[in-house]
């Protein structure tokens, strides 16, 4: 309820096929998966969320980043453009910029604007984690590395 939240992370995706991932804000207190996706399409166990979603599952429509975001159960994603496909052990800066009342979400991939959801909804007084959600769906286990991940929000400065 701070206004203004922010994040960004630096991940690189050892294998891609069965890989699914969330880099973003979850109400679900780091305990699960916020938001995947096996090819069926985005399940969410959580009910409030904002991020990036990847998934490379075995069928799956879609191999590229992709923003979502979610209140209550209502799910929102936008295609990213240009489209943000990662490589294999190559670096990418996912960062994630939501205004004070929750409703514009900003994507970005490498520090270039490619998404915006306009109307995402999110109540400003849910309370929201900053992480890194990995999940194999196939056989193998599937590295996903980290070098950082930051996120704030406004402050209150007392004047």
């Amino acid at each position: 309820n701070q206004g203004r939240l922010r994040m960004s992370a630096r991940v690189k995706i050892a294998t891609l096929l069965g890989t699914n991932l969330f880099v973003g804000f979850s109400d679900t207190g780091q305990n699960e998966l916020p938001v995947y996706d096996t090819g069926g399409g985005i399940l969410t166990p959580a009910a409030d969320y904002a991020g990036f979603i990847y998934n490379a599952a075995v069928g799956s429509p879609s191999t590229v980043w992709r923003g979502a975001a979610g209140k209550a159960g209502t799910d929102q994603t936008v295609t990213l453009a240009p489209a943000q496909t990662p490589t294999v052990n190559v670096w990418d800066r996912l960062e994630i910029d939501m205004n004070e009342s929750g409703n514009l979400i900003r994507f970005g991939v490498n520090g270039k604007l490619v998404g915006v959801i306009a109307s995402a909804g999110l109540t400003p007084t849910v309370a929201l984690s900053a992480g890194v959600w990995a999940a194999n769906t196939e056989a193998a286990a599937n590295p996903v590395d980290i070098d950082w991940l930051a996120a704030s929000a406004a402050r209150d400065t007392g004047t």
